[in-house]
């Protein structure tokens, strides 16, 4: 019997059937990677591996296609650092002339 809604990852037991003969973690983990695979190691060893991205890889798309909320950069956004906290408003008195330096 088939799920309604399958779980939006390949189960330890799925994996290990695509990388038959292989039953060690690492040596499956090892396995998808060379077959060009983006995954990542749960706790126990084996591939955490979407299926989404195991469908683009199988159907030649190489998991390529953008998709902003599949993986995200490490590095923070500054742009929208500065954005958020910007000054919006000017000082009714204009900018304030006795104002210490950093430096000194």
């Amino acid at each position: 019997m088939q799920d309604k809604y399958p779980l939006p990852f390949l189960t330890d037991d799925e994996l290990r059937i695509i990388a038959s003969p292989l039953r060690q973690p690492a040596a499956i983990a090892r396995w998808f990677r060379q077959q060009g695979f983006d995954l990542r190691i749960k706790p126990n060893g084996m591939p955490l591996l979407s299926r989404t991205h195991f469908d683009d890889v199988m159907a030649g798309g190489g998991g390529d296609r953008p998709n902003p909320a599949r993986r995200r950069s490490c590095e923070p956004d500054v742009a929208a650092f500065l954005n958020k906290y910007k000054r919006t408003r000017k000082s009714k008195n204009g900018p304030n002339k006795n104002t210490q330096s950093a430096r000194a």
